[in-house]
């Protein structure tokens, strides 16, 4: 029997709204994604990656080894392979090396793979329209899911709106090859819209060789979907941040103008933050560190979604009091499940 009673969401609601008027932030991890649509989960993605032709037979081990988590994987192949060269092992840590290459690899490629297809179905729609709804509540949102779940929801409220309810910082033109180009002297974003952040890239985004990011747009007649992996700018590939380590993801992310950008947005940013699928591991401390950038960090409220099934309770919660150990005003925890954007009622048939 935990120790630690959860909270409904309407219970510690007022502590992120305290006023009418008032806009807090949401940080989304795969939790969210894995509760509309569940092949987003890692096991899933781990099956897809393994019988996706990325991997060779004797790669499985690791998986075996280390369990479904990619990014625990990835970042125990970067100690391995350090470790190896330190002890002047050269053809074991490029080996080492080349295993890392072929599962992250695999990564990006089962995300594409399990992705949920666009449907015109109503119940699709409808599961859109629940989580613009909302996400438009929310001042700044944070999400580090690869896949466009949150970009269909905003794209959706926004047409059906005729107006930018949300903003994502590409406000340059749409070009020839139906991409836009994120302007960091044109990313200001006006208070009344809500702006949505992808810190670890996604799916629908890619950096050019110069580092500069564009955003795939769909196309009049065919679906975003089909975009992916589509060769464009000659030579972009998706903007998906898979390092293992959070040094290695502190290191692409210091690489991209786009990608330092959502890092410096979340530092400055001092409003109430509602975390939802998302444990904030060993290999997230670069956004344990940007959200604790501001000197009146620990005067920040953080009200954290736990989702009972995924473990013990109390474990969870003793994990999140360490991160946020000390701070001033407070950290409440709350089922996920009674959150609008964890009901279980959201998610969707295997075929939608």
């Amino acid at each position: 029997m935990p120790k630690t009673k959860l909270a409904n969401w309407e219970d510690v609601r007022p502590q992120a709204f305290p006023t009418k008027h008032a806009r807090p932030s949401i940080l989304l991890g795969n939790g969210i994604s894995v509760n509309v649509w569940p092949d987003f989960s890692y096991a899933s993605l781990k099956d897809h990656a393994l019988n996706g032709g990325e991997l060779l037979e004797s790669d499985l081990g690791v998986f075996e080894e280390f369990g479904t988590n990619f990014e625990r994987i990835l970042s125990s192949l970067l100690v391995t392979e350090r470790a190896l060269r330190a002890m002047g092992r050269k053809k074991a840590a490029a080996a080492a090396r080349e295993l890392y290459l072929r599962v992250q690899n695999a990564l990006v490629k089962a995300v594409k793979d399990v992705h949920l297809r666009w449907s015109d179905d109503q119940d699709f729609q409808d599961v859109l329209t629940e989580i613009g709804g909302e996400l438009r509540r929310y001042n700044r949102v944070y999400t580090t899911n690869y896949d466009v779940l949150v970009y269909w929801s905003i794209l959706h409220v926004n047409e059906y709106e005729n107006r930018d309810v949300f903003k994502d910082a590409f406000f340059s033109n749409r070009s020839g090859d139906d991409t836009v180009e994120f302007n960091i002297a044109d990313a200001k974003v006006s208070k009344s819209a809500s702006l949505v952040l992808y810190p670890h890239g996604a799916l629908h985004l890619v950096r050019a060789s110069d580092g500069s990011t564009h955003k795939l747009c769909r196309r009049e007649g065919s679906r975003l979907l089909e975009r992916f992996g589509e060769t464009v700018l000659d030579d972009a590939v998706p903007l998906v941040v898979t390092e293992g380590s959070s040094e290695r993801k502190r290191e692409s992310i210091a690489q991209t103008e786009y990608l330092a950008y959502c890092r410096e947005e979340m530092g400055n940013d001092d409003q109430p933050l509602v975390i939802m699928g998302h444990s904030l591991s060993a290999e997230d401390a670069h956004l344990l560190e940007a959200i604790s950038d501001r000197p009146d960090f620990r005067k920040r409220a953080f009200l954290i979604g736990i989702y009972p099934p995924a473990g013990d309770i109390d474990d969870q919660v003793s994990h999140f009091l360490q991160l946020f150990a000390g701070t001033v005003h407070t950290v409440a925890f709350f089922d996920s499940r009674t959150h609008p954007l964890g009901d279980p009622e959201l998610r969707l048939p295997a075929t939608p």
